[in-house]
């Protein structure tokens, strides 16, 4: 990817917002993909550029395709950080990010499942199961899809403290998880 992105970088300057964009959601996508693997520098380094391209942009831009944007970009800081396994760094960023600017619904709900996801990490299934609840609210779709949501919801269905069983599986449930 980076001997890639050094081809297009020099063609950036001056070039369309929409492709600037591209480019940018590009670096978030390599971003989470490092994050996934553990490559904490490289995630970081990846996520920088799509920083970079961010504040390149009028501060109101969303890519009509990708929803590269401001908010976005902050969005995929918590999924790096998330990935990365640093829960408290991912709930600590996403506090600082207003969910009323995220540009769709699917990205709201998906914040929200990163929320979660951290909770789980940090071991607090009572507040990653709140957070869920309030995911599955706002997109019940993207919970149902999404894998990282599905895999958060079977961990509460089996998991979930002794008080909270029932709504982790009425959660499991309306997600599509088997609770059979």
């Amino acid at each position: 990817m980076t001997e890639a992105a050094d081809l297009i970088r020099p063609h950036l300057d001056g070039a369309p917002d929409d492709w600037r964009g591209v480019y940018g959601a590009l670096q978030l996508h390599a971003a989470v993909t490092c994050a996934r693997d553990g490559r904490d520098g490289e995630a970081w380094r990846y996520w920088d550029r799509g920083d970079q391209v961010a504040k390149s942009l009028p501060a109101a831009y969303v890519h009509p395709s990708t929803v590269f944007g401001r908010a976005n970009v902050d969005f995929h800081a918590v999924s790096v950080a998330t990935d990365l396994q640093r829960s408290q760094r991912a709930l600590s960023l996403a506090d600082d990010i207003d969910p009323d600017t995220m540009p769709s619904t699917e990205r709201r709900a998906r914040l929200w499942v990163e929320v979660a996801r951290g909770h789980l990490q940090r071991g607090d299934r009572t507040a990653a199961l709140h957070v869920m609840q309030l995911a599955h609210r706002i997109g019940a779709e993207t919970v149902a899809y999404t894998p990282s949501a599905r895999t958060v919801a079977a961990d509460l269905w089996r998991n979930a403290p002794r008080a909270l069983r029932g709504e982790a599986a009425r959660l499991g449930e309306a997600v599509g998880v088997s609770t059979a």
